[in-house]
């Protein structure tokens, strides 16, 4: 019975259609008119590119790009509980 229910648990996977749960943190400039952390729902595959067009945040005023602490590109697919942080480019001296 333990066999099954592990077998069951493994082979458990997202309806198609279902969206997935992502967590969304901006930074600096980017949180104007904004909320700084939100979780969003998308459908599979989305990627960064994706979060920033539906956060109506032009994708030339973000530079960089991170899920999960790691730096990645704007056609990075997203996860389920990936969190995704947004960082517009830094000026100064």
């Amino acid at each position: 019975m333990v066999k099954i229910r592990v077998i069951q648990l493994i082979l458990r996977s997202r309806k198609e259609g279902e969206s997935l749960k992502i967590f969304v943190k901006l930074f600096a400039s980017l949180r104007d008119n904004r909320e700084k952390e939100q979780y969003m729902d998308f459908k599979e595959g989305m990627t960064p590119k994706d979060v920033i067009e539906n956060l109506g945040i032009p994708v030339g005023d973000v530079a960089i790009i991170m899920i999960n602490g790691r730096r990645v590109e704007l056609d990075t697919v997203i996860l389920e509980d990936d969190t995704v942080a947004l960082f517009p480019p830094v000026g100064g001296g």
